[in-house]
């Protein structure tokens, strides 16, 4: 597989000689697809989410934003969200920021039920001091922060509050 060949070939000869010699340009990726004269984008991506990962575990921050930032741009443009995922995941691990961030307008995909108990929730709000401000039963507050977290991918209130925040719906 391509990408356990890029993971060897970096562990082998280390992330500066292979970043070195691919140069800034994904497309010199293409060499290393074995049954491909040029390699297809997705290959790319997943050669930079690799590289991405490999440059995090030499501790060079700034290859690894260049590799993931690069990876997620191309899973943008493709529309493979299981693949960006799976580099965003490689840049929280890294704690790295990667592409930017556009302040949204809109509240996505929460109600704007939920955008305010999001935003009380991340003002470190219990579900009982929530229910009393908005009025409305503890346990229906628990129904939206069940669905803000699901709506929002996070397995926690303090990583909604965060994403909500990057996304643009909290001020």
């Amino acid at each position: 597989m391509l990408a356990e060949s890029l993971r060897d070939l970096v562990r082998t000869v280390g992330v500066d000689r292979v970043r070195d010699a691919l140069g800034p340009d994904a497309e010199q990726l293409a060499p290393l697809v074995p049954a491909h004269p040029r390699s297809q984008p997705s290959d790319v991506a997943t050669c930079l989410r690799f590289l991405g990962e490999a440059a995090l575990g030499d501790g060079d921050a700034t290859a690894a934003t260049e590799a993931l930032s690069e990876a997620h741009e191309i899973c943008l443009q493709l529309g493979s969200k299981p693949l960006g995922d799976e580099v965003l995941a490689v840049a929280r691990r890294g704690r790295l920021t990667v592409g930017p961030v556009a302040p949204r307008t809109d509240p996505g995909p929460l109600t704007a039920r939920e955008v305010e108990v999001l935003g009380l929730v991340a003002e470190g709000r219990s579900k009982r001091q929530i229910a009393t401000e908005l009025f409305m039963s503890p346990k229906t507050v628990s129904v939206h922060v069940s669905r803000i977290l699901s709506k929002l991918g996070a397995a926690t209130r303090t990583e909604a509050a965060a994403t909500g925040r990057r996304l643009g719906l909290l001020d």
